[in-house]
């Protein structure tokens, strides 16, 4: 961790609220370690003193780069995040206790508290640590895709296109998934994700498929993690991704081995050349100084061929409420805090990506836009790619709160139409 960790908090921050670094980044205390770390990113451009081109604004927006810093070291550590919470919530509840009534001097008064919920807190965390070790948490995935209404995939008794209901019936009933996350240790984590498929292979006859699959994450620090997926069930291929990340860039590498690329050095090949594990590896780096602007770079080596992609995004925040600043102005940050808008679509974010895909017929042009209401908890997305295979248009929404979420999308092409509905629920053991 940062030598940063132990700088005090700015000057008016509320410390003793239990939501304070939440708030910080307008994120709810369930939020994912992916929404901490993107939101962390895009404040820290935003704020950036080095970025500031008003001299009177500067001091103010430094204090609020040291705010996003201090919230960023405390969230993005499990063990510390999660102690966060609880001392937080125990020191709300007794700083709102009635004052005892005892003639004992102020100062023991002070310290006995301090010193039973410092015990307390002890054993709160030897707790959590062995909670965490053996109840694992986890998240179920329904999914649902309802081209089968429109599509004549099975077929009845006598060989004829089962009528639509039928269909449907069949189709909802062929794949159950489950995915389950336990922790290891604070760098470590451990996923695993089960699929149950349920046919017919004949009349009067069924078949039940399964796969699972394992993934192992580790964080070896702040800036570099690695993971291994493969299947618990037959191990037919491990896939190995890394990234490393700064304020700046972000580089990611990832290839696949399979066991015939493991066994080649201890097999005869002859005149077979060397067979090489697909690879792939993508950079994305700020374009602007002073913007959050951010280009991609891809390159991939498959059996299939070779492919290249490269591809321009940003994203920007949003504030209509009466009171608000410029969007490149950093806000006001006496309080953290504000009072959420009437209509809730105040404040909101952007985002936008353009994109040229080069690999043979699967080449073409694409673009994405779309719209978060932050205080909603609801997004708006679009899709259009055009490539040599036709042009494809989709557009979706989602929404999300601490413990589940919902989406749906249509996609349009030259196959049909395709309407997706998703339900997330989240879980703790």
């Amino acid at each position: 961790m940062s030598g940063n960790a132990d700088r005090p908090l700015p000057p008016g921050s509320p410390a003793g609220d239990k939501e304070y670094f939440y708030s910080v980044f307008n994120l709810p205390k369930a939020a994912s370690d992916q929404e901490i770390r993107e939101r962390y990113r895009q404040l820290s451009i935003v704020f950036h003193p080095d970025k500031q081109v008003n001299e009177a604004r500067k001091e103010a927006a430094t204090q609020r780069f040291l705010e996003v810093q201090k919230a960023y070291e405390v969230l993005s550590d499990p063990v510390r995040r999660r102690a966060y919470d609880i001392l937080a919530q125990a020191q709300k509840a007794s700083s709102s206790s009635k004052p005892p009534n005892s003639n004992t001097s102020r100062k023991n008064r002070q310290a006995s508290p301090f010193e039973e919920e410092l015990r307390r807190q002890q054993r709160e965390l030897d707790r959590l640590r062995v909670e965490q070790a053996l109840h694992p948490k986890g998240n179920v995935t329904l999914g649902f895709d309802v081209s089968s209404i429109f599509d004549d995939e099975y077929e009845d008794v006598d060989g004829s296109p089962a009528p639509p209901l039928q269909n449907f019936r069949i189709a909802l009933g062929e794949v159950r998934k489950n995915k389950f996350t336990t922790e290891i240790n604070k760098k470590t984590w451990l996923q695993l994700t089960s699929r149950v498929t349920l046919g017919a292979a004949a009349p009067n006859k069924s078949y039940v498929g399964s796969t699972m699959m394992g993934t192992v994450r580790h964080q070896f620090s702040p800036r570099l993690n690695f993971e291994a997926t493969t299947s618990v069930l037959s191990l037919s291929g491990l896939i190995l991704k890394s990234t490393y990340r700064t304020d700046d860039y972000v580089v990611a590498c990832q290839t696949e081995l399979s066991p015939v690329h493991v066994l080649q050095p201890f097999v005869p090949r002859g005149n077979r050349p060397l067979l090489l594990p697909p690879l792939t590896i993508s950079m994305y780096r700020r374009l602007f100084p002073k913007s959050p602007t951010q280009g991609m770079l891809e390159a991939s080596i498959t059996p299939a061929g070779p492919r290249i992609s490269v591809g321009v995004s940003s994203s920007a925040f949003h504030d209509s409420s009466p009171d608000r600043t410029a969007d490149d102005e950093p806000p006001n940050t006496e309080s953290p805090f504000r009072a959420p808008s009437s209509s809730g679509l105040a404040l909101y974010s952007s985002d936008w990506q353009i994109g040229l895909d080069l690999a043979g017929l699967g080449s073409g042009l694409n673009g994405r836009y779309g719209v978060t209401f932050l205080e909603l908890g609801v997004t708006f997305h679009t899709v259009v790619r055009l490539g040599l295979a036709g042009l494809t248009w989709l557009v979706g929404g989602e929404w999300r709160n601490d413990k589940s979420s919902m989406g749906a999308n249509v996609s349009v092409n030259h196959d049909g139409v395709v309407l997706r509905i998703e339900w997330v629920s989240i879980w703790s053991a």
